[in-house]
């Protein structure tokens, strides 16, 4: 196979130019890893577009060659022949051909061997379909039948699945993601090794999980159920997170029922990471965090959005609290959560109304306040009489949106003076 990279984005057009470059020198280079498989997807077909990013080469310039040639810099992965080196304004990852020797850890080789045999090095690569290369001519170096495998939906691990997933046990995780995105059949002879060696899963660092489980997210509510599903069937919670096992198989049985009532739409996905957590271990947030070491955000917007769940499936009864919930910054999260969970919506009138009153009296609020203060409030009692004074304000906003379709500003003392006859009226 053949590939035109012109084609193609920048990023592709410049790591070929790298290529070329290099050989120039007298030394082979290659694009390698998940640029080349999506690249060979959509010549064949498998993809619509050809989003192509993270674009990595292998050669067998030397690594201080490559300093004396070009300008590079560390990505700290030296010691395992990696270097970033930089053409056309883009740093590409920079590989020199290499085997590896034991994996200790159970991710990193104990030791590694340059090579000057393109084949030795993607013989050290997970799976057939990401040991594949292109040269600086466009032609694709396929020495595992990775196209086959492609071409057949059948995820292939190179060479023995059980020495790969020995070596990094991750790449069981991965496994799942890239079988769930590109609809491959896991065969026997990989799910075997897969029953034999995920004991080893313990050991693997849980954000590390935790980051394949983002990516297979972003790829939609089946992509997402697939990936849940094997790692429920095979058994891998019960020993990554047996805590979190009950909630796994729940958020299985709860995102497939969301992909089958989207009819597998693959435009419709989350879109934060926040309401997949509340999903997965709504019961135990702060262990989940702990467990997986989640990025602080994720943990604020899974909380959010799981304690807001109820009053929002009650959206339409409670005007404070509904305008405070669209200012929220996790509202769509939450939004999300509870379409995936039980399928409600607020109906679209109701919402674009209650987002608008929110706009609208958002320059308005600590008139509101000072109205309140003014009438002699203070401590709880403020809180209560601010919450009133609001409700007030936002219906009468909410009710002229309704009837007039818009709102008349008045002057914030006018404003004032309203709440303070209203604070007056209600607390006789």
């Amino acid at each position: 196979m053949k590939i035109d990279v012109s084609q193609y984005n920048y990023e592709v057009i410049g790591g070929s130019c790298l290529c070329s470059v290099i050989n120039s020198y007298g030394y082979e280079a290659y694009l390698v890893g998940g640029c080349v498989r999506d690249i060979i997807m959509y010549t064949l077909g498998m993809v619509d577009n050809a989003n192509i990013h993270d674009v990595d080469i292998a050669t067998n310039m030397p690594i201080e060659m490559l300093k004396a040639k070009f300008k590079t810099a560390s990505n700290n992965g030296e010691v395992h022949g990696t270097i970033l080196v930089k053409w056309n304004d883009i740093y590409f990852e920079t590989t020199q051909f290499r085997t590896d020797g034991a994996y200790t850890d159970g991710r990193h080789p104990d030791s590694i061997t340059f090579t000057e045999s393109f084949k030795e090095d993607t013989a050290r690569r997970d799976f057939t379909i990401n040991a594949m290369g292109i040269d600086a001519n466009g032609n694709v170096i396929d020495y595992h039948n990775g196209i086959k495998c492609l071409e057949d939906k059948v995820l292939s691990t190179v060479g023995d699945p059980a020495e790969r997933f020995e070596e990094d046990a991750l790449r069981i995780i991965r496994a799942y993601r890239f079988a769930s995105r590109f609809k491959m059949t896991i065969p026997d002879n990989v799910r075997e090794a897969i029953r034999k060696t995920k004991y080893k899963l313990a050991n693997i660092a849980m954000e590390r999980v935790f980051d394949e489980i983002k990516k297979c997210m972003s790829y939609g509510y089946s992509e997402l159920y697939e990936m849940i599903d094997h790692m429920v069937t095979d058994g891998i919670f019960q020993i990554i997170d047996p805590k979190g096992y009950i909630n796994a198989v729940k958020a299985r049985n709860l995102i497939g029922g969301r992909a089958i009532r989207k009819n597998n739409n693959m435009g419709e996905f989350f879109t934060d990471l926040g309401s997949l957590v509340c999903m997965l271990w709504e019961s135990d947030l702060r262990n989940a965090y702990q467990h997986y070491k989640m990025e602080n955000e994720t943990f604020k917007c899974a909380q959010w959005c799981f304690n807001h769940l109820d009053k929002f499936q009650d959206f339409g009864h409670d005007i404070v609290a509904e305008v405070d919930m669209v200012n929220n910054k996790f509202f769509n999260q939450l939004q999300e959560l509870a379409d995936a969970v039980t399928g409600f919506r607020v109906k679209k009138d109701l919402l674009d109304r209650t987002i608008k009153v929110a706009k609208i009296a958002a320059p308005f609020n600590h008139v509101l306040s000072e109205a309140v203060a003014e009438c002699g409030y203070q401590g709880p009692k403020f809180g209560r009489m601010l919450t009133e004074v609001r409700r007030w304000h936002y219906l009468n906003i909410f009710s002229s949106l309704v009837i007039a379709h818009e709102y008349k500003y008045g002057t914030e003392s006018e404003l004032k003076a309203n709440a303070i006859g209203y604070i007056k009226h209600i607390a006789e």
